[in-house]
């Protein structure tokens, strides 16, 4: 219903309404920052949990965009 309203009124007039996205999700680990090229980082105290090796922790993104920059 959305669209359509925003179709119909921009029909009407062009450029009366605008529309500002909020998009929302998770990253994906490969694009998270590393410390080097193959994400190892040098330890030189003792050695890590080894339950902390194999979690993952999610990383969410927050992004509000105009319709113009929607595709970007």
């Amino acid at each position: 219903m959305l669209y359509e309203f925003h179709r119909s009124q921009n029909a009407k007039r062009p450029g009366a309404v605008h529309a500002t996205y909020l998009v929302y999700g998770t990253k994906n680990a490969s694009d998270a920052p590393r410390n080097s090229a193959d994400g190892d980082v040098e330890m030189a105290s003792s050695p890590p949990e080894v339950g902390s090796l194999t979690e993952t922790v999610p990383t969410f993104s927050l992004s509000l965009v105009p319709e113009e920059r929607l595709e970007g």
